[in-house]
């Protein structure tokens, strides 16, 4: 769940879960206001992550809001659509996810919406996903995908996937005390396990 409200409007609304979900918060480091909408965050809930979005390339804030954050909360740079990135593409956001996942207190990544499985975008993100995994095959790599399992369990890409959590989140079938994810009909699945023996296993009940 991710969202550009002020950290106090987040724990009004979606308080009760918060320690179930996780929540990142979008900030536009281009405002003045955003290194307290930072540190608000920091002191208040401790994201696991940020969403940070700017249109200054040569913006000194990226650099700051790193050595605020190192060690403490991951950054994901929107590279969607360049003018949230400082103007930066593809390959340039490729190589920061790159030099992120040099860093030894960077676990791993995980891939999700849109959908990465989706059908036009399973060439490049498969090329992607066994990119990071040869490179680094200590990190983990988790994808979330509206898919069922059996839908894209013998996708190429597989192989390199630590864990997926499959399935469409159901509005009907929310429970705020499930573990990374939203809706009972979702599975965290561990995929080597489950391909190994060809039957689904789970890394979370």
């Amino acid at each position: 769940m991710k969202g550009a409200q002020p950290v106090e409007t987040v724990k009004r609304e979606f308080g009760s879960y918060l320690d179930k979900v996780i929540y990142m918060p979008v900030v536009t480091i281009d405002e003045e206001k955003s290194m307290k909408v930072v540190e608000d965050y920091m002191e208040q809930l401790h994201p696991v992550a940020f969403e940070l979005c700017y249109r200054n390339a040569s913006s000194p804030v990226p650099a700051k809001m790193e050595r605020r954050l190192a060690g403490k909360s991951l950054i994901w740079y929107n590279t969607l659509w360049a003018s949230l990135a400082g103007g930066h593409d593809d390959e340039a956001a490729k190589k920061e996810i790159f030099d992120e996942l040099e860093k030894n207190y960077v676990s791993g990544i995980t891939f999700s919406g849109g959908d990465p499985l989706h059908t036009q975008n399973r060439k490049d993100v498969g090329a992607l996903i066994e990119e990071i995994k040869e490179k680094f095959p200590n990190k983990t790599i988790w994808i979330y995908s509206g898919y069922d399992w059996q839908e894209v369990k013998d996708l190429p890409c597989m192989k390199y996937v630590d864990v997926m959590v499959d399935g469409e989140f159901v509005d009907g079938l929310k429970d705020n005390k499930l573990l990374w994810r939203g809706s009972t009909n979702q599975k965290v699945i561990d995929v080597q396990k489950s391909l190994e023996i060809d039957k689904v296993v789970l890394a979370v009940k």
